[in-house]
């Protein structure tokens, strides 16, 4: 159940949504800040879509999430993605403000997150939050030791966020050299 924070928090942000708009710019971080900062806890207390995918890794993030958003475009599904590419959380909470109506009802089948690898924790398994349905990790480099850790915190934390959660962890070990 959501609170009344909540509530003012997503009105807020999604007028600021519109204002930025008018100003001719994306308005894909501001609403995401304004939200948290009214309510710090915005996304945990938000309702999810039903089918929801968290795309995380070093390299390929923007250009995966996008061919997702696309595929389930073209399956006739309603889906709000955060193309542009602003991954860190307050790109990721205004992701979720545009998947909401001004009454806080979810208007979309999915939503597909592009997430940096850092706080893919915190995006993609809130306390109370239904788990993603699915979380890709791609295009890991060599020695990138954070997203390893980080994925072996996401499948450590499966068992309280449900059984719909599947991590996909691949680490690139071919190198393209020029000659």
């Amino acid at each position: 159940m959501s609170s009344f924070r909540f509530h003012v928090a997503l009105a807020a942000a999604k007028l600021s949504k519109g204002l930025i708009q008018l100003l001719g710019r994306n308005g894909t971080h501001t609403p995401g800040v304004i939200a948290l900062k009214i309510c710090p806890d915005f996304l945990a207390q938000a309702p999810k879509a039903p089918l929801t995918i968290c795309v995380t890794g070093t390299n390929g993030k923007t250009t995966c999430s996008n061919l997702i958003t696309d595929v389930l475009e073209k399956d006739g599904r309603r889906v709000v993605s955060n193309r542009t590419g602003s991954n860190i959380v307050p790109g990721c909470t205004t992701n979720v403000i545009n998947s909401l109506t001004f009454t806080g009802k979810v208007r979309v089948d999915a939503t597909v997150f592009e997430v940096d690898e850092r706080p893919i924790l915190t995006v993609a398994l809130q306390n109370d939050a239904a788990a993603p349905s699915a979380v890709a990790a791609i295009g890991a480099a060599e020695g990138d030791e954070l997203l390893p850790t980080e994925m072996r915190r996401t499948g450590t934390a499966v068992p309280r966020t449900g059984e719909n959660l599947h991590v996909v962890y691949k680490v690139r070990t071919s190198h393209i050299t020029s000659i």
